[in-house]
């Protein structure tokens, strides 16, 4: 699934959801603009035409029309080195999801489904992660960046912070706390959305606890919080127990190392990206590391973090993989939040 999605028969088939989306008469709802919005955040190469129409339709919503204002440039901004650029495209993207998280949800006939929604929230903590010329991840993640990438992007990848991005971590800090604090609230959202409590619940208490173990990790600030969060009973019963042993062993090991065991348990390792020039070396055998300094070919990072799955990865020969019949796994997460199940 994750290299049939970089052929032009997917691209295409993407192009054709958006405008299916979008071309509806009526007010766009936030659940379609949050379909469409990661269906952007997981494809490479749109035209800007498509951008400029979605613009128009999103006229009502305008933290939402100001996020498509920023990344409809992309294509422009991949021709050169623009990292103010880039972290614009950020700040819309955390403006736009903190004033949707404000709304209230239960009188909305359509809001952002819970998968939208931290599919969101784990692009922006990721874009947010970019510190001392590195960058962390789960692989699920990264590889959801990485489709977003084309071949100029890569190239000409800017991702050195000159802004303070204090307020995006705290409202990710917050978020996460709030959600996973309110089982009862996320049960009714899942219901609301049409979604299986029993088998999307776990998940979704997962994928928080994951995003705030990487918050920590970028920011060295949110330890206290995730023992209190791993200290109760109705939070660790959704997660996997040896997950949580693993964070919760008390060992002489630095956090860093800890995540990275923990991650590998769930099978989406930790991805250690390297975004620029840094001198200290990271010692870290369970994290995959990818270093963009030396390598900004796709296929050729694909094929790293895939090497048992793929004989090539040339256009529309890609072989196609299908990891796993559980839809929980990273690389059919995509589809799952396009169909808002």
């Amino acid at each position: 699934m994750v290299f049939i999605r970089t052929t032009e028969a997917c691209k295409d088939l993407v192009k054709k959801t958006i405008c299916e989306n979008i071309r509806l008469k009526d007010r766009l709802t936030y659940g379609q603009i949050g379909r469409v919005v990661v269906m952007i955040l997981g494809t490479a190469g749109l035209l800007n035409e498509l951008y400029v129409e979605i613009m128009t339709r999103f006229k009502h919503n305008i933290p939402w029309k100001k996020f498509i204002q920023q990344w409809s440039s992309a294509q422009e901004i991949s021709q050169r080195n623009d990292s103010s650029a880039e972290l614009n495209r950020v700040l819309s993207l955390y403006e736009a999801l903190e004033y949707t998280y404000n709304v209230n949800w239960m009188k909305e006939t359509d809001y952002l489904s819970p998968s939208c929604f931290v599919y969101l929230v784990e692009r922006l903590l990721l874009l947010a992660s970019c510190q001392k010329g590195l960058m962390f991840s789960t692989k699920s993640s990264f590889i959801e960046w990485l489709n977003y990438q084309d071949e100029n992007s890569l190239a000409n990848l800017s991702l050195t912070p000159v802004m303070d991005m204090t307020n995006v971590h705290k409202f990710i800090g917050r978020i996460i706390q709030e959600l996973i604090n309110n089982q009862n609230g996320i049960i009714n959202w899942m219901r609301k959305s049409n979604l299986d409590v029993k088998s999307c619940l776990p998940l979704f208490v997962l994928r928080l606890v994951v995003s705030l173990c990487l918050l920590h990790l970028s920011t060295g600030k949110y330890l206290d919080s995730l023992s209190t969060l791993l200290g109760k009973s109705h939070i660790t019963s959704q997660l996997p127990l040896e997950f949580c042993n693993v964070l919760t062993r008390r060992r002489k090991v630095t956090y860093l190392k800890v995540l990275a065991e923990a991650l590998k348990v769930i099978d989406n390792p930790l991805v250690i990206v390297k975004l620029g020039n840094i001198s200290s070396k990271i010692v870290c055998p369970d994290a995959v590391f990818v270093d963009l300094m030396v390598c900004r070919q796709k296929e050729l990072i694909l094929q790293m973090l895939f090497p048992d799955k793929v004989d090539s990865v040339d256009g529309e020969s890609a072989t196609v993989i299908v990891e796993s019949s559980d839809p929980s796994r990273a690389t059919v997460f995509l589809w799952i939040c396009w169909t808002g199940t």
